[in-house]
């Protein structure tokens, strides 16, 4: 029986993975809403799903010949997990992969990004586009010498705990 994999929405995925994937068995690339994974997800046997759409218990029990899903992220709330086991179907996540994790920055990166608030970085960006400039409407707070409370320090806290450093802020978590 041929494997057949679905990777839903994830476009720039690496070649490395996809040469994987392609290795284990026929993989359909495509980037599906609710309705068109529950209309085909009877044909796969491994699902790579993207936080876009939740795997809920009517895709899981449509999914009959379904064994795997893989999800490429560290939560699983957008799976029905007790679903998918009382269905027999893995679901394998990056969760604890600690040692992986330990060099994936993107979400202390995106929380770091939203001291631009505090700069006004957004609003002054607008206003250039705009074809507006009033030096005195953007200029904002320094971050040097703030506090930057973090609550929690687990891998993404520490992460954040030395971007704070950087900038010369005081950090709590």
């Amino acid at each position: 029986m041929e494997i057949k994999i679905l990777c839903n929405g994830m476009p720039d995925f690496a070649m490395e993975a996809k040469a994987v994937l392609e290795s284990i068995g026929t993989v359909d690339y495509a980037d599906w809403d609710y309705q068109e994974i529950l209309a085909n997800i009877e044909k796969y046997r491994i699902f790579l799903p993207n936080l876009s759409v939740n795997i809920d218990k009517n895709i899981l029990k449509k999914a009959k010949n379904l064994k795997l899903i893989a999800t490429p992220t560290t939560g699983t709330d957008h799976i029905d997990l007790k679903t998918a086991e009382a269905n027999g179907i893995a679901v394998l996540s990056i969760k604890n992969d600690i040692d992986f994790l330990k060099n994936i920055p993107s979400t202390a990166e995106l929380a770091l990004g939203l001291l631009s608030v505090v700069r006004r970085i957004p609003f002054a960006f607008d206003a250039v586009k705009e074809g507006r400039w009033s030096r005195e409407d953007y200029r904002g707070n320094t971050l040097f010498g703030k506090t930057l409370g973090i609550i929690g320090y687990g891998r993404l806290g520490e992460i954040m705990a030395r971007y704070g450093n950087a900038l010369g802020m005081k950090v709590l978590a």
